[in-house]
């Protein structure tokens, strides 16, 4: 099954390299690319100017909205296009390899569910090239990193339903404690998989399968990575807007000067020559 991963991975990741935009699409990508470099440039997560999508911090520059495991990524996309000199254009790809990853678990979660090999290569290929799947790999946005995210923990849950195992179970507490530092809307999410998570510990606990001392230690096993991610989550909304539950929205600049509208673009213009 392997091979199969690896034939689908390759390509689906060479049909959205074919169609790649290869330049900022919303102001969203615009405030990640900026921030992104930021970070691999100067270790630094904030803006000196605002773009259309940042809000104001606490030390008077400028933040994305982004999560931070997105802003995480996107940098280390930022890296490899700076190291094999491909700044900017080698950071656009971030969306596509992460897309692709995202069909690659719903073929897994397909096998996981007992479909057959075809019917889960149609399932990831139904998502990969039938949905806005596609579009949202063209677009710098958190969407496909969110997708892989959810789906990895929503993979980890069904193998914890077939063979209760604490690697499963840490292992979808840690992608659905992730979720976190990705998306604002990620509490919505995870109440779907602790949900998932308490019918199977209450089926346990009926079936007289484990008891109830068992259970409370496989909560807190599940339970570790989201307090570990909700810390991180809260320190970085701290650290820049001054509140742990602070996104930025709040904080947004004022209306940007049509002098400045450009800033953001024309950095981005500017960032093969300067890194």
């Amino acid at each position: 099954m392997r091979h199969i991963k690896l034939i689908l991975f390759t390509f689906l990741a060479s049909l959205y390299f074919l169609t790649m935009a290869g330049h900022p699409t919303t102001s969203m990508g615009v405030s990640a690319v900026l921030t992104a470099t930021s970070v691999i440039d100067e270790g630094n997560f904030s803006l000196e100017e605002p773009t259309l999508e940042t809000g104001i911090g606490v030390d008077g520059k400028y933040y994305p909205y982004e999560g931070l495991a997105f802003i995480l990524v996107v940098s280390f996309f930022a890296a490899l296009s700076k190291m094999f000199g491909t700044v900017p254009n080698g950071i656009f790809f971030t969306n596509h390899i992460l897309t692709s990853i995202a069909c690659i678990i719903l073929f897994l979660i397909g096998r996981e569910l007992k479909y057959s090999i075809k019917t889960s290569i149609l399932l990831a290929l139904i998502y990969g090239v039938g949905t806005m799947a596609w579009v949202h790999s063209r677009y710098l946005m958190p969407e496909p990193l969110t997708t892989v995210v959810y789906l990895a923990a929503f993979l980890f849950l069904l193998k914890y339903r077939r063979v209760r195992h604490v690697t499963w179970l840490l292992s979808c507490g840690f992608f659905t404690g992730c979720a976190l530092i990705v998306r604002p809307d990620a509490p919505l999410f995870i109440i779907v998989i602790v949900s998932g998570i308490i019918v199977l510990f209450y089926n346990d606990y009926r079936d007289g399968k484990k008891t109830l001392t068992i259970l409370l230690r496989d909560g807190l096993i599940f339970l570790s990575p989201l307090f570990f991610f909700f810390a991180i989550y809260a320190y970085y909304n701290y650290a820049r807007f001054g509140d742990i539950l602070e996104l930025g929205y709040a904080t947004k600049a004022q209306e940007i000067p049509e002098s400045r509208r450009g800033y953001g673009e024309i950095r981005i213009h500017s960032l093969a020559d300067t890194l």
